[in-house]
């Protein structure tokens, strides 16, 4: 039971740390600049990881992505980055200036 304890006071700890964490305003009018996921399904080779997922995130937004291993974390930060394109639904993100 030690081990679990203190796994779990790390993962407190860095969960305080990245609520802790100063992140200023994006300054911008809003629309263009959200990141907006309509109806995404993301999925390597036959195996679907993520389905039907929606999000709306405005500028200055933080987003803790959790879950087990092999549940699709790093595949939708690479679709996010543009590696990966989705299987369906929309992704609209800001461009750069």
């Amino acid at each position: 039971l030690a081990p679990q304890l203190a796994k779990l006071e790390g993962v407190a700890q860095r969960l305080e740390e990245f609520n802790d964490s100063a992140v200023p305003p994006a300054t911008g009018n809003g629309d263009e600049d959200r990141v907006r996921l309509r109806a995404v399904d993301i999925g390597i080779g036959e195996r679907m990881l993520i389905s039907g997922l929606d999000l709306d995130l405005p500028p200055g937004s933080r987003v803790l992505v959790v879950g087990a291993n092999g549940s699709g974390k790093s595949t939708f930060i690479d679709m996010l980055c543009g590696f990966r394109t989705p299987r369906a639904g929309e992704v609209v993100l800001p461009q750069p200036t």
